[in-house]
């Protein structure tokens, strides 16, 4: 039956190699004897290759030749399960796992979920409409009824690029002038 059947280990292909937590996890599964560990990163130098029991360079996951790329090494590795762990790529994972004949399991976000998160707002509107807690949240564009101090940062984007802490609304207006694009 191909590829899959090379023996009898659960086939698990995981993106983001370069990640240290992704390295950490491949380690453990190498380490159980159970798992054969497929992993694919951008970088040619990903610290995962060396760990990983065979390894891809794929383009980045906001390039627009990243399903190709992750259809064929799904297709020849025919992995039981696949694990996308870069924001990016998780959408298009999905996209390219449902148009396959035979479908490895997506371990991650549903779909709906994965193209929602990396937007703040309809993150915060969508935990606000189901009860859940979350902190007061506006729109730059409408923020007369913010409160002082506040926390402001984009509403795409990772880690703590464009964080800033505001005493006041002057301290917002300067902040949203240095801006790349308006909230």
């Amino acid at each position: 039956m191909g590829a899959r059947m090379i023996d009898s280990r659960t086939r698990v292909f995981l993106t983001g190699a370069g990640g240290a937590g992704t390295i950490e996890v491949m380690k453990a599964m190498r380490a159980s004897g159970r798992y054969f560990v497929i992993t694919a990163d951008a970088s040619p130098y990903a610290g995962g290759y060396a760990v990983a029991d065979r390894s891809y360079v794929v383009p980045m996951g906001a390039s627009d030749d990243f399903e190709e790329s992750f259809r064929r090494i799904v297709q020849r590795e025919r992995p039981h399960f696949v694990i996308p762990l870069v924001d990016e790529e998780i959408p298009k994972v999905h996209r390219v796992v449902a148009a396959l004949d035979e479908r490895p399991r997506v371990v991650g976000p549903r779909l709906e979920f994965s193209v929602m998160a990396p937007d703040k707002w309809q993150t915060a509107v969508a935990l606000r409409d189901a009860g859940l807690p979350s902190a007061p949240t506006w729109l730059a564009s409408a923020a007369e009824g913010c409160t002082s101090p506040a926390t402001i940062k984009p509403r795409q984007g990772r880690g703590t690029r464009g964080l800033a802490f505001l005493a006041g609304p002057a301290e917002l207006a300067a902040y949203l002038a240095r801006a790349d694009r308006p909230a």
